[in-house]
Formats: structure tokens, sequence, C-alpha cells
């Protein structure tokens, strides 16, 4: 992230600074039951009821997950992408186009091929640069993920390339909310890669906002956008593996403002226009046959069979999206740490222990972590006092989010659901999107 831009589009990860610390388908199949079925409007007027229903719940809107959410009929995951070689139309003998790290080195106003002129730069990060170009042949605006001309950088980008394709050969109409690749190319050595151009990521817009929470019935629309994207890339045989708010993007950044009283010194409240979002960031997403890293996930979404050395699959998508609707809800990232130990211990405040079942299924390596009896071993001996300290003012999920209405109710169960630590019991999301959360309206007392 670089300034007031998102560090969206998979490169930047400004959170550690910034929190200052080391349409719509048809009704989905029930799987759960709703305790609150939805009131008809005419019902609603007669209890003197004032309810924001959700909009895949609208008869007249199309539901966000039906028999159609998923291809019928998929097609294979791309083994190769083609990517064409531009070459410079004129000589450019001694010219240097990249700085000492292989980034290319951005001017403003210049052509980056002839097809493309840059405006900007978007982001920064390990792989590469995000720029914002104008596209001569589409006349609009787009970003453009340019890789480092590392040939490390440049293999890893292929990998992405084959996810970005059958993401889009599989979902050609783009209703799963995932980016989408416009083209590809490789010009003066960087492979790039170009998409649409969106607005800023959800976090610059809590970052933006004083990290005040998002009202309920904006995350009830995330929640619900997230768990179809994942559904989607689960179903396609992909886990993304790195899900948290700077990659998720806002379609639309617009919002208006309005009087807020509940954070010293903040004054008002940016609300958005609309919450349309896009998931992005493919650069760690596997397919489900092909190699597994042993540790993925960025740290504060990080689920604990990763950090157990159980291996992961699918489920550790579903925990990150957990961690990601918490800090929604509070404005703050549920695990600030960056210890695993101290992150086990977490876990247990918020989520109750562990089982020994998990604990033995553990790899040697995180064998350390537990004492002979099979408790957690924190604190101990080398645990620091300020640890000690931040560990204690952890809450459980049910202090966290109370039942004060049946929207928070059915909030709490979903994502008692949803931090399970048995990766084989944890919701999917294709369950998770018949759960009576996604069914229940939002009372104008919840926003």
């Amino acid at each position: 992230m670089i300034g007031e831009v998102p560090a969206g589009y998979g490169l930047a990860d400004s959170k550690v600074a910034a929190y200052g610390y080391p349409g719509f388908f048809t009704r989905p199949p029930v799987l759960y039951q709703p305790t609150y079925p939805r009131l008809a409007p005419a019902e609603m007027i007669r209890r003197g009821l004032t309810e924001r229903v959700p909009p895949w719940l609208d008869e007249g809107s199309v539901s966000l997950l039906s028999q159609e959410t998923m291809p019928k009929k998929q097609t294979l995951k791309n083994k190769e992408v083609y990517v064409k070689l531009i070459k410079d139309l004129y000589p450019t003998d001694g010219v240097k186009f990249d700085d000492d790290d292989g980034h290319y080195i951005v001017i403003p106003n210049s052509d980056l091929t002839p097809r493309y002129r840059i405006i900007k730069v978007l982001g920064q990060g390990t792989f590469g640069k995000v720029i914002q170009c104008y596209d001569r042949l589409k006349r609009d605006y787009c970003a453009i993920k340019v890789i480092r001309s590392i040939q490390k950088y440049r293999d890893a980008s292929m990998i992405e390339l084959r996810v970005l394709r059958t993401i889009s050969e599989n979902d050609p109409e783009n209703s799963r909310k995932c980016i989408h690749m416009r083209d590809c190319f490789d010009y003066r050595n960087h492979i790039c890669i170009v998409m649409g151009l969106l607005g800023m990521s959800v976090f610059d817009f809590l970052k933006n906002n004083s990290f005040i929470p998002f009202p309920l019935s904006h995350i009830q629309h995330f929640a619900h956008q997230l768990f179809t994207s994942v559904a989607f890339l689960h179903d396609l045989n992909l886990i993304h593996t790195d899900l948290k708010p700077e990659n998720i993007l806002l379609v639309h950044a617009g919002f208006h403002t309005v009087p807020y009283t509940k954070k010293l010194g903040v004054k008002v409240r940016r609300l958005l226009n609309n919450t349309e979002i896009r998931l992005i960031d493919f650069g760690s997403a596997t397919f489900e046959n092909e190699y597994h890293s042993s540790v993925v996930s960025t740290r504060h979404y990080r689920a604990p069979e990763i950090i157990l050395g159980m291996g992961w699959s699918y489920p550790c998508d579903i925990w990150s999206i957990g961690c990601i609707l918490i800090e929604f809800f509070t404005g703050e990232a549920l695990f600030q740490t960056h210890d695993n130990l101290e992150h086990l211990s977490m876990m247990e405040i918020i989520c109750g222990k562990m089982e020994p079942k998990l604990i033995r299924q553990s790899s040697k390596s995180a064998q350390k972590y537990f004492r002979h009896s099979g408790k957690l071993d924190y604190p101990n001996k080398d645990t620091s006092p300020s640890s000690r300290k931040f560990v204690k003012t952890m809450r459980s999920l049910k202090e966290i989010i109370p039942s004060t209405s049946p929207l928070k109710i059915h909030f709490l169960d979903l994502l008692t659901k949803i931090f399970i630590y048995d990766p084989n019991r944890r919701i999917t999301a294709k369950e998770a999107l018949s759960h009576p959360y996604f069914f229940t309206p939002v009372r104008e007392d919840d926003i």
C-alpha cells in the first residue's frame, strides 16, 4: 500500500504498521432451519418493524447461491497459460528499465507498451508492482501487476496465471466475486497481468475510517460474497490460502458520513454506498492435488492446523474468513500476534481448549507447544510480561459478540461452526451459505 492507494492486487501488507503491533441468484437449499424466518413486508408493517432484508432474500432479486452457483461443467484446470512476448518498437540499448531489485522503474505518463499508458503506482510488494494504466484499446483504466524480472518470481507468476485463467474460464460472467484477468504479456522481461481497476481494499477503508466497525448489514453482505467466492474456488479444487481484508477490494469505494459518538476522538463515521467486493491475490493459491508448502496464510488469519503442522486444505480458508468477519465486527484483527505459542493460547481463550486428539496429530516440532499433560505450555518461564498482559485481555467469542438480537445470535453460531479446531468438522463454504445468519434481516438498531 502506498499512500491512500489500495494495497490490493496482492502486493502489500501494511497491517502491522497500521495497527501498531510487533447479481444475486435463487434461494439456496436450506441445510439449517432458520429460527427467525423472514417476514413478509405487509407483516413487518403490521408489527411496526423496520428491518433491512438481505439482498439475496429479496423476491425481486436473484440469490447468491443456487444450483447455478457452481459451473455445471467445469473446465479442467489450466496446465499452461500462453504469455505473448511484446517487443520494443525502437532500440533500447543502454536504457535501464529495472532497479537493482528487479522492480520495473515506473515513470508516470509514459508508455508501458503502445497499448497501455502509465498513470501511477498503486502498490509494491515482494513480487513486483501494481500500476494504474490507461488502456488505449478499451478506452478505460486498468491495473497491471508487473512481476519482478527475477526468474523465481517469473516462475511463481505462471502458477498465478494458471489459477486466474481457471477462474475466468469457469466463471465467464464474473458472478463469483473473484477478480478476473483481462490479459497477460511478457514485456522487458517482466510478466504483466492486466486486471480491472477496482476501489481500495476493505482494510484500507477500515483504516481510513478510524477502524470503526462495519455496520452489521455490511458485514452480512461481505460474508455472503466471501463464502460465495470461496465455495466457487473450492469447487474448482483451489485453496486461496491468503484470505485477509487487504485481499478484498471494494468495487466502488464511495461513501457518505454520519455522526458517530462511540469512539473517543472520532466524530463521524464513513458508510459505504455500495458493499460489492472482489477477492484478489491468487499468487499463493494452490490446487488441492499439487504441492502444499508447510506454512501458508498471513499470520493473523492462519488456521490452527497450519501452526500445528497437521497439513492443510480447504478448511484453512474458512478459518481465515472467520477471523476477517470478527475484524469487520470489532474493527481490530482478532489474533494480533507473531508467535506460535502466543497464537495458540489466544485461540484457546477465544475458541476453547484444544482436543487431545488434535494435539496427538500435530507435528513433532509442534509438540513443544504442549506439556506432557497435553496442556498448552503457556505461560512459561520464557513468556514476557507484555505477552501475559496482552493475552489476558482476550475475550471469548460469546463475549465479543453479545446475543442481543436474532442476527447476532446467528452470527455467533456461524462463527462457532467456523472456529472449530478439527478441520474435518469445520463448516464448509457451501454449508455456511445456507446458515440462518444469511436469512435473518438486519434491524435498524443493529446498524
